[in-house]
C-alpha cells in the first residue's frame, strides 16, 4: 500500500526551489554512483579472470555481483525518482545524509587487519545478506528513493509493513560485514560514526514524512522503526 495523502499546502515558489535542488542532487548522485558502478564492474571482471576458484572466491563473486545490482538500481531509481513533496531543512539534515551515505568510503584509506578465514567467511556472508536485502528494500521503495531526507511517496507495504526503515536495517548488516572484514579498530570507529549519522537521517526523514503525509502518524505508531516485532 502506498499513501499519497499530502497535507502540505501548495506553494509555487517552494515547489520550484525543491525542483532545482532535486535536479542538482540528482546530477551529483548519478555521476558518483556511475563511477562506483564502474569500479564494481571492474572488481567483478577481475575476480572472474583470477585463477584459483574456491568457496571464498564464489562468495566474493556473489558479493561483488550483488553490489553491482545494488548500485545499478540506485542509479536507475535516482534518474527516475518522483519529484519531492517536501525536503528536510537546515544544514544538519544534509550533513547527516552525506556522511551517512558516504563515510564508509573512508575505509579505503584504513589499513586492513589480519583476519582469519572464518571471520572473512562470516563477513562476506553478512555483506551478501545485507546487500541482497538492500536490493529488495530499494526495489520496493521504488521511485520514492532519496539520499537526502525527502517526502516523495509513503511506502507502507512489503518490507515497509514490518519496519519503517528496512533499508537502513539491511545496510547495517552490510556495514557489519564490511567492518568485520576490515578487522581494524579504525573501521569499528568509522562504523559507529556512520550509525550515528544514519540515525540522524531517520529522525530527519520522519519529520519530513510526518509533515507531508497525514497518515504517517498512524503508520509510525503501529510499525517499529528498524527491527520487526517478534510476536
Amino acid at each position: 500500500m502506498t499513501t499519497l495523502d499530502t497535507t502540505l499546502p501548495a506553494d509555487p515558489m517552494r515547489n520550484t526551489a525543491l525542483q532545482y535542488e532535486d535536479a542538482l542532487g540528482k546530477l551529483v548522485l548519478v555521476g558518483f554512483f556511475l563511477w562506483l558502478l564502474s569500479n564494481s564492474l571492474g572488481a567483478v571482471t577481475a575476480l572472474v579472470l583470477r585463477p584459483g576458484h574456491d568457496l571464498m572466491w564464489a562468495l566474493t563473486l556473489i558479493s561483488h555481483t550483488a553490489s553491482v545490482g545494488f548500485v545499478g538500481l540506485i542509479v536507475w531509481l535516482t534518474v527516475t525518482r518522483k519529484a519531492p513533496i517536501d525536503v528536510a531543512t537546515g544544514v544538519e539534515a544534509r550533513v547527516s545524509a552525506f556522511f551517512g551515505t558516504f563515510i564508509l568510503l573512508s575505509l579505503i584509506a584504513v589499513p586492513r587487519a589480519e583476519v582469519g578465514e572464518t571471520q572473512a567467511f562470516v563477513a562476506t556472508l553478512l555483506i551478501i545478506v545485507g546487500t541482497l536485502s538492500s536490493i529488495l528494500c530499494l526495489w520496493w521503495l521504488g521511485r520514492a528513493f532519496a539520499v537526502a531526507a525527502a517526502a516523495r511517496e509513503l511506502v507502507t507495504s512489503g518490507p515497509y509493513a514490518y519496519v519503517r526503515h528496512p533499508l537502513y536495517t539491511a545496510e547495517a548488516i552490510t556495514v557489519a560485514g564490511v567492518i568485520l572484514f576490515n578487522g581494524s579498530l579504525a573501521a569499528v570507529l568509522v562504523g559507529v560514526v556512520q550509525v550515528f549519522f544514519q540515525y540522524r537521517r531517520i529522525v530527519n526523514e520522519e519529520k519530513v514524512l510526518g509533515r507531508a503525509f497525514g497518515s504517517y502518524a498512524a503508520y509510525k505508531a503501529s510499525t517499529p522503526m528498524i527491527l520487526p516485532r517478534l510476536f
